[in-house]
């Protein structure tokens, strides 16, 4: 099974994925100065980077996770929860890649491609 699936699809493996968890709320102090909080929701970043993609698997990659629907379901290996996985609404913030290479033969590959994967 691959590490992070994006609408029933396998992405490329990852190098590196940073997992971040937030508590959504709502917080305020009223006039006696006692902080008053509401608890919303939990919800998931993934900061993943990439290796070396061709110019076609970028390609792909985009084509999953920017489309003209901007959210998708994600499904995260992730051992330290039950099941061994997380699915859930996510989206994509931006798409980086730090350098373009063109060998000899006029192969087009990719370095260092970051994205974070933000749930909804």
């Amino acid at each position: 099974m691959a590490t992070l699936i994006v609408n029933g699809t396998d992405l490329p493996e990852p190098q590196k994925i940073t997992n971040n968890l937030y508590m959504i709320g709502d917080s305020k102090r009223n006039a006696a100065g006692t902080m008053n909080m509401q608890y919303i929701a939990n919800k998931r970043k993934y900061d993943v980077q990439w290796g070396t993609m061709t110019a076609a698997q970028l390609s792909s990659l985009i084509s999953l996770i920017k489309s003209s629907t901007p959210q998708f379901t994600l499904t995260v290996l992730d051992p330290g929860l039950p099941g061994g996985s997380y699915t859930g609404n996510f989206y994509a913030g931006d798409l980086s890649y730090d350098d373009v290479k063109i060998d000899t033969y006029g192969t087009v590959t990719f370095n260092t491609i970051k994205c974070q994967l933000i749930e909804c």
